[in-house]
């Protein structure tokens, strides 16, 4: 039987619509800049990254971290790192877009 684990924390952010499919993401620390995010055209107009993309971004420097301690925790220092998300974008059986494999 799996165990759950105990809540440490909570954080909360705002989205508020901007413009179409253009959203403001406030975070809740005043030291985070505000990210717009956006859908691709023709749906929206790129004016950030679409939802897909921070996803991919959030996933790639969450490992790219959890490397990184690892390294740390061995007395390691890296000359330096780079991390990619390769992302496949699929549709799936109503034709909408969706993540197939990141």
């Amino acid at each position: 039987m799996a165990t759950r684990s105990k809540p440490v924390g909570r954080f909360r952010l705002r989205i508020d619509r901007v413009d179409g499919y253009e959203m403001r993401v406030r975070f809740d620390k005043p030291t985070h800049p505000e990210l717009v995010v956006d859908e691709r055209l023709p749906l929206g107009n790129e004016a950030g990254p679409n939802a897909s993309r921070v996803l991919a971004a959030a996933i790639g420097s969450c490992l790219a971290s959890g490397l990184l301690y690892c390294l740390d925790r061995a007395g390691l220092e890296p000359l330096s790192m780079v991390a990619e998300v390769e992302t496949e974008l699929v549709r799936d059986a109503d034709e909408q877009l969706r993540i197939g494999a990141i």
